[in-house]
Formats: C-alpha cells, sequence, structure tokens
C-alpha cells in the first residue's frame, strides 16, 4: 500500500465540514478572527459565506462554512471544545498611533449545524 492510501484511510473518517453561525465584534477585522479560528482545536479552513450582518453598532453576524479534524473521542464532545476555545480566543489586535494593542475576545458566540464527514470528491 503506497503512502497516499494510508494517509486517505487514517483522515477519511476525521475530517468534518459543519456550518456554523458567529457573532463577533464589528470593531474587529473579520479576516483576523477567521484566521485566528484556524489556529484552535483542529480546524483547517474558516470560509465566510455571504457578507456579516450587523446586530448592534458592536456586534455582527457570519455565516462561516468550517472544516475541522477530529481530536475529541466523539464528535460532539469535539464540537463543545472547538466552541468553548473559540469563545475564550484571545486576539491582540494591531497597534494603531502609538497606542497599546489590547488583547481582546471578539466571538461572542459561535453556534455549529449541519456537521457531516469531508467527501473526497477529486479522487473517487
Amino acid at each position: 500500500m503506497n503512502l497516499y492510501k494510508t494517509i486517505k484511510e487514517i483522515t477519511a473518517k476525521q475530517l468534518y465540514e459543519a456550518e456554523a453561525v458567529m457573532e463577533s465584534d464589528r470593531n474587529v477585522n473579520l479576516t483576523l478572527v477567521t484566521d485566528a479560528l484556524r489556529g484552535i482545536c483542529g480546524i483547517t479552513t474558516a470560509k465566510v459565506i455571504g457578507s456579516a450582518k450587523p446586530l448592534s453598532p458592536a456586534r455582527e453576524r457570519t455565516f462561516l462554512k468550517i472544516k475541522f479534524f477530529l481530536l475529541e473521542a466523539s464528535l460532539e464532545r469535539h464540537v463543545k471544545r472547538m466552541v468553548f476555545e473559540a469563545k475564550r480566543m484571545r486576539l491582540t489586535l494591531p497597534k494603531k498611533k502609538n497606542k497599546v494593542s489590547p488583547t481582546v475576545s471578539p466571538i461572542y458566540e459561535l453556534r455549529v449545524r449541519n456537521v457531516s464527514p469531508v467527501q473526497d470528491r477529486i479522487y473517487e
């Protein structure tokens, strides 16, 4: 068996895709938030679907498509951990004209739904 087939067998059951609804701080660049999401809990991609909808002067709602590797014993447990880590994530903002850049948690809410295994569309 070649290396490609071995890796494909191992990862086939562990790569998942989910839709998510995120409420975040409007004052923080959305690209910075989605880039930071890729650093937590097995998330490989966080793609914004459509444009962010303002909820208030300080909050916005964004629809995402997230791909992630399963790192916990169960899918339910992994999703709970992913949401927990996203809400407690700290992000250091870029400095603005001699001001100290604050460390903030830009994500107020993350609701994950419609989780399914990723189907390999290229090599089937």
